[in-house]
């Protein structure tokens, strides 16, 4: 086997999407080596793990000489997955869709982050689920902050995410009910740094209709002591999660509220993505089960 690296998938600007920072940051943490598109070596015995499928992907990977590679290809999948036509199909890049259960597909496989996306694969798609694998999104050790009680709470929630379709009604519903101090800001860099630290709760909220987990907000929330309070998830497992504090619309009446409850969520969802289930760990594992 080569080496494993993670290909940088650019947007608008020939830069890595905002949204992707996150993982791009475990890839530089953890000393990955990262490369472009057109810089993969098609005839080593790499393994590329590309994050993003649009139209240069679609392009570089369905080429004669992509398709006589040596190399493997990896599409990590974290985009939410909806239902149409009967059919899953992940988002695009600007709202266009595809449908990745296609024999067209150029990776030599998929992961998901998200169990109950991963189950719907096997369940309907079994002829093409051998090339899927759930692959836990975990995190480091230098990334967060720690001392959840011993830090001002400045807010009451942090959402870091785009306010689009339901999410953004929903985040305004609890505004208007829990007051103008309920949220914190929603930035990059710094700003979101200072955010998370003067957050009381990781808050969730859907942008569709599927009940998955987000990946790397689940991960950003988790590595900073953050109790993740979420809209119906089907199978969040491994993090402990409250899932009837946002039924109730008033979270700090709910079970998040108690504090050996808290206290236990927020402990094993840090040592988990830190320690046991951790962004290498779980990289070289999945990329090891690929090559047996």
């Amino acid at each position: 086997m080569g080496e494993i690296i993670f290909i940088d998938m650019l947007g608008d600007g020939g830069k890595i999407r905002e949204s992707y920072t996150d993982l791009y940051h475990m890839v530089d943490l953890w000393g990955y080596k990262r490369c472009l598109l057109n810089e993969v070596d098609y005839q080593s015995e790499n393994v590329y793990v590309c994050t993003f499928k649009d139209g240069a992907a679609d392009s570089s990977f369905s080429s004669a000489e992509a398709k006589a590679r040596k190399c493997k290809i990896i599409l990590w999948q974290i985009e939410w997955p909806e239902w149409k036509d009967g059919e899953l199909h992940f988002p695009e890049w600007r709202g266009e869709k595809y449908n990745i259960m296609g024999e067209w597909m150029w990776a030599d496989e998929i992961w998901l982050s998200d169990k109950y996306a991963y189950e719907l694969m096997r369940r309907f798609n079994p002829q093409q689920f051998r090339r899927f694998r759930y692959v836990f999104l975990g995190g480091h050790p230098d990334f967060g902050a720690k001392d959840y009680d011993g830090r001002e709470k400045l807010w009451e929630a942090v959402h870091i995410s785009y306010l689009t379709g339901m999410r953004g009604q929903k985040y305004e519903f609890l505004r208007v009910i829990n007051g103008n101090t309920f949220w914190g800001p929603n930035g990059w860099g710094n700003e979101r740094h200072q955010a998370l630290l003067g957050a009381r709760w990781g808050v969730n909220l859907h942008q569709g209709e599927m009940p998955v987990i987000t990946p790397q907000r689940f991960m950003i929330f988790a590595s900073y002591c953050l109790p993740i309070l979420t809209e119906y998830c089907a199978d969040p497992s491994p993090y402990i999660v409250f899932q009837d504090a946002l039924n109730h619309f008033q979270p700090g009446k709910t079970s998040v509220s108690n504090k050996m409850l808290r206290d236990e969520a927020i402990a094993h969802n840090y040592d988990l993505v830190t320690r046991r289930q951790n962004f290498k760990a779980e990289v070289d594992k999945a990329v090891a089960g690929m090559l047996a």
